[in-house]
């Protein structure tokens, strides 16, 4: 874990913490289709999406695997297969310490990248102050959780699938001015005890960690969480006020995502690091956002 903080801290005094640096280029995406299996029992007759991925939504894991950056999302999907074979693991919070960090980024390319090697994978957008996987998807906004929530739609109505893929997909939905008062009522929980029970994936997309009493909340109700920082934006202290906001709660690991130093500066770097193991960094590979 202190390699970690090592190279937050690196970042840090390298950039000052500086304005983000865009991507040198874009990814070539296609739509190259994925076979698609059947839907689990209860969500046969949800709405299809058909998805066109524009290049600069930056979902590098859709279409061909040689995208540049896919293969960050590989290894991270990986580590998680192996760790899912050493515990329970079905249904995985993502957030952030703070707030443009990539963490629905990261989110959405896992959730494509898992669906490679899963039939039914459900991304859901849970940050319902700050909505972003649709936008990232380039997707309108549609009802979804929120309006599931309050009672105003049923789960088979809030949920879509996108094709051509194995992934569902549970948009944040119409904002409402009681979202403590939604995520921290009983309807979330069961809903996520009944999806990890029928989907072998539950991405759950969340508000920023240090921000909102939301997110440690949902930390409560998952299997486990996934962190993602941003070299030269997330300031190492705000790792740790996240990791003791989750204290008690499992933390699969910390996604690194950004710039992996001066000798790699046209690179992005995904490394996952389990929280309780000083795993290895990966080797850098291309592409970085700062989407969510």
């Amino acid at each position: 874990m202190s390699r970690i903080f090592d190279m937050l801290r690196k970042s840090e005094r390298e950039t000052g913490r500086a304005s983000e640096t865009p991507w040198a280029s874009k990814p070539k995406v296609n739509g190259a289709r994925m076979p698609v299996e059947v839907a689990p029992a209860g969500f046969e007759n949800v709405e299809h999406l058909l998805l066109r991925i524009k290049p600069e939504k930056h979902i590098v894991t859709w279409g061909e695997s040689h995208v540049p950056g896919a293969e960050r999302f590989r290894v991270l999907r990986h580590r998680l297969q192996k760790l899912r074979a050493a515990r329970p693991l079905t249904r995985l919070l993502i957030s952030s310490a703070i707030p443009r960090e990539g963490k629905t980024f990261v989110a959405v390319n896992l959730a494509f990248s898992l669906a490679k090697t899963s039939r039914r994978v459900l991304l859901v957008d849970a940050d319902l102050r700050r909505p972003c996987v649709h936008d990232v998807l380039g997707l309108e906004a549609m009802p979804g959780l929120a309006d599931f929530l309050q009672g105003k739609i049923d789960e088979c109505t809030a949920i879509r699938r996108l094709d051509p893929s194995n992934v569902f997909y549970l948009p944040a939905g119409h904002s409402s001015p009681e979202v403590h008062e939604l995520l921290h009522g009983p309807r979330l929980r069961e809903f996520l005890k009944k999806a990890g029970e029928v989907f072998e994936w539950v991405l759950v997309d969340s508000a920023p960690i240090t921000l909102f009493a939301d997110t440690p909340h949902l930390a409560t109700l998952v299997d486990a969480s996934l962190l993602v920082a941003r070299l030269g934006i997330t300031p190492a202290d705000a790792v740790r006020e996240a990791l003791g906001a989750l204290e008690g709660n499992y933390v699969a690991g910390i996604v690194l995502n950004g710039d992996a130093g001066p000798e790699n500066h046209h690179y992005g770097y995904y490394g996952a690091f389990d929280h309780q193991e000083d795993s290895a960094s990966h080797q850098p590979d291309k592409k970085d956002s700062s989407d969510g």
